[in-house]
């Protein structure tokens, strides 16, 4: 798998995840009035409504984010270029991003 390939393809996974930890976020800022918060609310309730979410969105994706950029990282035997180490600055900003997701939804369940 090529290195900017796998980067859609983390991007792609980890953006159901982020976009409901985004609008938990924004609902909980209770100072919010107004269509954001609607939106917000909207969101959360659309995932909560539905429990293949929770595990599929939430957990599932982001783990295998994470393992591909691994695997890119890992795997990849390229002469080091300007190019290739910008794309692995980013490989490695949303392997980041994939475990921090993971930490932040593993760490909830934990705690209910």
């Amino acid at each position: 798998m090529s290195r900017p390939f796998a980067l859609i393809v983390q991007l792609a996974l980890i953006v159901p995840a982020a976009l409901f930890l985004l609008a938990v976020s924004t609902r909980g800022l209770g100072s919010l009035d107004g269509e954001l918060a609607q939106i917000a609310q909207a969101i959360v309730t659309w995932y909560s409504a539905r429990i293949w979410t929770l595990w599929v969105l939430l957990l599932a994706l982001p783990i295998c984010a994470f393992l591909i950029g691994g695997v890119a990282l890992v795997g990849a035997h390229e002469p080091p270029t300007v190019t290739t180490r910008a794309m692995t600055g980013r490989i490695v900003a949303a392997t980041t991003a994939a475990g921090a997701i993971l930490a932040v939804v593993v760490l909830h369940m934990l705690a209910n």
